[in-house]
């Protein structure tokens, strides 16, 4: 995830004694956001930093509106006057999100939280270059649709999107929408409303929002892997707290993991890519196929019904029920899909592994994945599958986040 324009990035371009500064103001604001220390005296212990150099960064964040006073402590710590608590000020800042998908685009704006103010859904069919309509869409919702924003607390807009960025052909490359268009869009955009914009992709946005749910739960995860399985097959690839991707560069992109040597053709110009039998598209596609071959006569009014209206939750109940046309055809699903998974893990080494965007298939899908972990091979001893737990704009809670985590500066009194 990174600024589309990186001259946008302006702890790159401080001198070293105002980046030092800057970076201090991030410091002590994230152990305030973080509940690490909750006054001056805790930040001094927390940060190392001098009692009166706090004070005067303490001063900033409050004229910046990003923390505010919240009365004394009920802690008292010795001889003298209580300490005043410092918290978060969740409307100092604002986060507009646009989630770009395969039907248009979903906007989110959220505080300094990463709570939602509001959403509002724009509707996009794909045209000759879709980054100019983008763009456009964009700053309507900011100018006239978004009731809530404040732009002049808005440090970016913050695009998640599933694809990559292409920084020497400055081409965006969507390719579970066999889609290409032009950065021209956003680069217009960035003009026009004096605003940078800020790119993620949007399985690592996932990953990103999956990592801080554990560490919401209390059982903190620095490492992950999320397949989100969509139009296409997507991955976050987490190390550390950070995704792998870097700008330009297609790192990630299991989708485009070749299963099938000669197997189905796909956009990318190569055939049997993982993508080609296990997004939602071929999920839905299999069991259709499944159906419409069956001869037994024993489910025939299960399966016209799923035939006539094939969701993954349809799949899912009908699976449950023992529906052995549909069981058969999630089997061969699952032995795809692991043969990716079996790829990533062996490939990062890293050992937990999100699934989302099919989780209404059900628990019976994830037991024959996991199915596999149990063979003879050593390779996948203490990998961990499960479900992703994460409600649908979790991708723009997670681009906010990283963002949050990240990239915020925080402006300095000249």
């Amino acid at each position: 995830m990174f600024y589309l324009n990186p001259a946008n990035d302006t702890v790159e371009r401080l001198k070293p004694q105002q980046a030092l500064r800057s970076a201090n103001l991030k410091l002590l604001f994230d152990l305030i956001l973080s509940r690490q220390a909750e006054n001056r005296a805790e930040l001094a212990r927390a940060s190392g930093l001098s009692p009166a150099a706090v004070s005067a960064l303490i001063d900033e964040l409050i004229f910046a509106g990003l923390i505010r006073e919240a009365g004394t402590s009920t802690v008292h710590t010795g001889g003298g006057r209580r300490p005043i608590n410092l918290v978060m000020d969740p409307t100092g800042a604002h986060f507009p999100v646009f989630s770009i998908g395969d039907c248009g685009i979903s906007y989110t704006l959220l505080d300094l939280n990463a709570q939602i103010l509001e959403t509002i859904f724009r509707p996009c069919l794909q045209s000759g270059d879709n980054g100019i309509l983008y763009g456009q869409i964009i700053e309507d919702v900011l100018h006239r649709q978004s009731e809530y924003i404040d732009l002049a607390k808005s440090p970016a807009i913050l695009i998640s999107l599933p694809g990559v960025y292409l920084e020497e052909e400055k081409l965006f490359q969507l390719t579970g929408f066999d889609m290409t268009f032009s950065a021209e869009g956003f680069f217009g955009l960035e003009e026009r409303m004096g605003i940078p914009v800020f790119v993620g992709n949007a399985s690592n946005a996932l990953g990103y929002a999956q990592l801080q749910h554990y560490h919401n739960l209390g059982t903190p995860v620095d490492e992950l892997i999320y397949l989100n399985i969509c139009a296409g097959v997507g991955s976050g690839v987490l190390f550390a707290n950070q995704p792998a991707p870097h700008r330009g560069r297609l790192s990630g992109e299991i989708g485009h993991m070749i299963i099938s040597i000669n197997g189905r053709p796909c956009p990318c110009g190569q055939k049997g890519c993982l993508e080609q039998y296990v997004s939602i598209d071929a999920i839905l596609a299999e069991v259709r196929d499944a159906i419409s071959q069956d001869t037994s006569g024993l489910y025939e009014n299960k399966l016209r019904d799923l035939l006539s209206e094939t969701t993954l939750e349809r799949i899912g109940q009908a699976d449950a029920e023992g529906v052995v046309p549909v069981a058969q055809a999630l089997d061969r699903i699952a032995q795809r899909l692991f043969a990716g998974i079996y790829g990533m893990v062996n490939l990062t080494g890293i050992r937990r592994v999100v699934i989302g965007g099919i989780e209404a298939l059900g628990p019976n899908f994830l037991d024959r994945l996991r199915s596999h972990l149990s063979g003879e091979g050593y390779l996948m001893h203490g990998v961990s599958l499960c479900y992703a737990d994460l409600p649908p704009e979790s991708d723009a809670r997670g681009v906010a986040r990283y963002y949050i985590d990240h990239a915020f500066s925080i402006k300095m009194r000249s």
